[in-house]
């Protein structure tokens, strides 16, 4: 968890094997004092796809001065699976309405931005607030 998290000092004996980033927050979240990293619990990790044969496919989205990506991503803990937890309004949004046939989903898998592998959460939500042209690679979960 980041430094100054408003997360209680209980939370670490509850937690599960999931890490949730926001990659950018809404000026509400932003006001609530919401986390940029979120541990969940291990029951809510039961709902995951299976490893299996899937479909890569790519997307290249630009960032404007003002843009957010509108996006939280998760990751297993002790594993190197960063996935899309949800879309909101944003850049992926907008892509999604431009490009259906590529639309961006939940559960899908992030594994490369810009050429670089997303082996955490911490490393992608980092890259998408720092890097202003992307080229990502995502994989969609078995059927």
């Amino acid at each position: 968890l980041k430094s100054g998290s408003h997360l209680p000092t209980e939370v670490p004996r509850m937690l599960g094997r999931l890490v949730v980033v926001a990659v950018d927050e809404t000026p509400e979240e932003s006001a609530l004092g919401v986390p940029d990293v979120v541990i969940l619990p291990k029951a809510q990790e039961e709902g995951l796809a299976e490893p299996g044969p899937s479909e890569e496919f790519t997307i290249v989205v630009d960032k404007e001065d003002s843009s957010t990506f509108g996006i939280t991503v998760m990751q297993v803990v002790d594993s190197h699976e960063v996935t899309v937890r949800s879309i909101g309004w944003g850049i992926i949004h907008e892509w999604n309405v431009s490009h259906p046939e590529l639309r961006v989903s939940v559960g899908d898998r992030i594994i490369l931005i810009n050429g670089a592998s997303c082996l955490s959460a911490e490393a992608v939500a980092e890259r998408l607030r720092t890097d202003w042209f992307f080229k990502i690679v995502l994989q969609r979960p078995p059927a």
